[in-house]
């Protein structure tokens, strides 16, 4: 993965824990682990957290005060930026985790009562793609042992 691919996946980060409104010490403390487990700078997170509520503060100030206070309305500009935003998030993922995957058997898809609840399974992998020092084979023998 390069540094502009770097920074974009801590930038995304940022963007995930702050999406809450808050961000406690603890998830800045974490942020540092992953942008250094990353080699980006831990230092960046602090300027990364304001850049980010900066932009967000922007756009929300940006909107004009002389809508209609009756009603609900999307406003088709912000729903356009998220989906460009999602649409660059989508690809940047996909070029990170196209690895060369064994080839397994072709098996009859399970319904959704057979293959069962998979939040559990969801956060391990999540987990097993943020260990530090987990190299393709590392994480692989992870999954296996989900």
């Amino acid at each position: 993965m390069g540094a502009a691919e770097k920074a974009a996946v801590g930038k995304v980060i940022v963007s995930v824990a702050c999406s809450d409104g808050t961000i406690a010490p603890a998830e800045i403390k974490q942020l540092e682990k992953i942008y250094s487990s990353l080699g980006l700078d831990p230092s960046s997170v602090s300027s990364n957290i304001h850049q980010h509520s900066a932009t967000e503060h922007d756009l929300v100030s940006s909107v004009p005060t002389d809508q209609p206070a009756a009603g609900f309305t999307l406003d088709a500009n912000v729903l356009a930026r998220h989906e460009s935003a999602t649409d660059d998030v989508r690809k940047l993922l996909n070029t990170i985790f196209t690895e060369e995957e064994p080839e397994e058997p072709e098996s009859a898809p399970a319904s959704s009562t057979e293959a069962g609840d998979l939040t559990p399974h969801i956060a391990s992998f999540i987990a097993v793609c943020w260990r530090k020092n987990s190299g393709p084979e590392k994480r692989r023998q992870n999954c296996a042992e989900i």
